[in-house]
């Protein structure tokens, strides 16, 4: 029946000659099309051209729709950056038209939505805020509870504002009570059980459950009583007192989401039947369960369950000492991390090509008309300059001589306006594409600094969390303080493509008293700044030295048999340029000899290699470094010693 459906909105397509009927049939197809199975990206590509083709129009309120399906359509998707601008800019461009309130506050409900999935809490409140005011001016209760219970939401993920975000969830109870809408009371019950739970109020979370599983029972919901008896059995579980009974709802739920062919649902209980398992201690049950969730959840590429799935299975086979098997599945828990952190950035970049092009694609569009405009306004001038001369040459051959030479001189400055004009918009576009490749490398840049060595933070923590074990509260406060000031830095600058020597020095100082810490002083470094405050004022791709300085620890020092284990740092001037030595002792890159603290991956050189053509690139800068093997007379290896130039 949805194909048949989907078949007869093509046919109208074909059939349709206008350019509204056919941008909203064009959106009406992307919309089911997503409800199609295998339908992969078909449904944003039909949705593009549908804003590709408004456009072209003079309906402004059709475009508008038309961005914020395509919006909706990447929300589905989960590619929350990429539905945000789309549901803005909708918002935006029918603002100030009177009417369309109904589509103003439906454009700002999905901003809000869009922004609250992407964790972008300010925007999400202050687009949620502009649809409950327009929702009030209208008195729309369904609106008003909407956005009311977005809002409630919202707050109730930021730290301290939990109170204002039940205030919200209350009043939205209550407008949906007042309307009578069922599935806005649903929906509440749902939320305002989950803020309870999350205050240990377990009995008091239960009571709204019941009523939400009575109201589902009454419309005969069936996944509506699944999601109910899941979020019964989630209670239990948090409470951590009757895991049986949370065992039971769970199990209910599964099979009804089994028989309603959920499968994400289906994986979602096996995952929370894991954790009850592994809870109770019956970890061959919870090792049965989650490797089911885990199955279930590759077929379905949800990479934070798979993340979430795999470190609890890693930590079953560590408590039972199967050490092997707790490496792979910490290391694929690892992999899908590394992998979610690289599509965010990737999407971050569509982003800005994507709004970038609906940009340009606008502004052409301006122009065009601007032109179109111009071309009438002279095309009526001149034909009443006819008119006017026809009459002036029976009149006066005086006055029609005089009206030839103004208009003469008319043209003459229309036309020097024209090759001005042509002149501005080719300087304008120039900068704006120049902008956009200058942001595009500085994105690029931030996407690669970000690889840096993925898995220090967490060595850094189980560091921690060994030296708490082992008693030593003193060292182990002492090693946290400086991990947090390390965390600090390293997150103030992780927007900055580029910083000053001094604040990179820094930075390496604290990643060298980490590793220093961390492997019990098995090594020492020094520093010698020679330029002093002119470190202030030579800049360089943020966290470049940190790449050299692990490999010098990792691959030279710590295979190295020798007693005393050194890095050195130095910074002077040498023929005009700043020069930086990374210098150790160790085995030099000769040697293969294993490391007593266990294999160590570096991509690093690769990835300083790239940021450093990039920042070239991007700032005209002149950046470039070499290795060199430090021997003695006999050919034996004495460290090596990486040195940076600075132009």
């Amino acid at each position: 029946m949805a194909q048949n459906k989907l078949e007869d909105l093509r046919q109208n397509l074909s059939l349709a000659t206008n350019d509204s009927l056919q941008i909203s049939l064009k959106m009406k197809i992307s919309r089911e099309l997503h409800r199609q199975a295998e339908h992969a990206e078909e449904d944003i590509e039909i949705a593009k051209e549908a804003v590709d083709q408004a456009i072209n129009t003079p309906n402004s309120i059709l475009y508008a729709r038309a961005l914020n399906n395509l919006g909706l359509l990447y929300r589905y998707h989960q590619q929350y950056p990429l539905s945000i601008p789309l549901h803005v800019k909708a918002f935006e461009i029918i603002k100030d038209q009177n009417g369309f309130t109904l589509d103003k506050m439906i454009f700002a409900n999905n901003a809000g939505v869009a922004g609250r999935y992407n964790a972008d809490y300010e925007l999400a409140v202050s687009y949620y805020m502009k649809a409950l005011r327009i929702a009030e001016a209208e008195n729309s209760l369904l609106n008003i509870e909407i956005a009311s219970n977005g809002l409630g939401n919202t707050f109730m993920a930021i730290p301290h504002r939990t109170e204002e975000g039940f205030n919200y969830l209350q009043r939205a109870l209550e407008v949906a009570k007042q309307a009578d809408n069922r599935l806005g009371l649903a929906m509440n019950y749902l939320t305002i059980s989950g803020y309870h739970d999350n205050l240990h109020q377990h009995e008091k979370a239960r009571s709204y459950l019941n009523k939400l599983l009575k109201l589902n029972q009454e419309l005969n919901d069936t996944y509506g009583k699944a999601m109910t008896l899941k979020a019964f059995g989630e209670s239990y579980l948090t409470e951590n007192k009757n895991l049986a009974l949370s065992e039971d709802y769970f199990l209910e739920a599964h099979q009804m989401f089994k028989d309603l062919g959920d499968k994400h649902r289906q994986a979602l209980t096996l995952y929370n039947l894991g954790l009850v398992s592994f809870k109770q201690k019956n970890y061959p049950l919870s090792l049965e369960r989650l490797n089911d969730a885990l199955s279930r959840s590759e077929q379905l590429n949800d990479k934070v369950l798979i993340v979430n799935i795999s470190e609890i299975i890693s930590t079953i086979h560590e408590e039972t000492a199967n050490y092997s098997e707790a490496l792979v599945y910490y290391k694929k828990a690892r992999d899908y991390k590394d992998s979610i952190n690289l599509a965010s950035q990737e999407v971050q970049i569509a982003t800005i090509s994507n709004q970038f092009n609906l940009e340009k694609k606008e502004a052409e569009i301006g122009l065009l008309k601007k032109e179109q405009s111009f071309q009438s306004e002279q095309i009526m001038n001149h034909k009443a300059a006819i008119k006017n001369r026809g009459i002036i040459i029976f009149l006066l051959a005086a006055v029609f001589l005089t009206l030839a030479i103004i208009i003469l001189l008319q043209y003459k400055n229309h036309k020097n306006k024209k090759a001005i004009q042509t002149i501005i918009h080719q300087q304008e576009k120039e900068k704006v594409e120049a902008d956009y490749k200058r942001n595009l490398l500085e994105a690029e840049i931030l996407a690669n600094q970000m690889k840096l060595n993925p898995h220090f933070l967490f060595n850094c923590l189980n560091s921690i969390k060994y030296l708490i074990q082992q008693n030593d509260t003193k060292k182990a406060i002492k090693y946290l303080v400086k991990f947090s000031r390390f965390t600090r830095m390293v997150l103030e600058s992780a927007n900055k493509p580029m910083h000053s020597i001094m604040e990179e020095l820094e930075l390496t100082t604290y990643y060298l008293e980490l590793e220093k810490n961390r492997f019990n002083s098995d090594f020492t470094y020094t520093f010698c700044n020679t330029i002093d405050n002119e470190a202030n004022k030579v800049y360089l791709p943020t966290m470049l030295l940190q790449p050299f300085v692990e490999n010098a620890i990792w691959h030279g020092l710590l295979p190295s048999n020798k007693e005393i284990k050194c890095v050195a740092i130095m910074v002077k001037r040498n023929n005009g340029m700043v020069e930086i030595h990374i210098e150790d002792n160790g085995q030099g890159r000769q040697e293969k000899k294993p490391s007593q603290y266990g294999a160590h991956k570096s991509r690093g050189t690769e990835i300083v290699d790239k940021r450093i053509h990039l920042f070239n690139k991007s700032y005209n800068k002149s950046l470039d470094y070499r290795i060199i093997d430090k021997k003695d007379s006999n050919g034996e290896a004495l460290g090596t010693c990486v040195v940076l130039n600075i132009k």
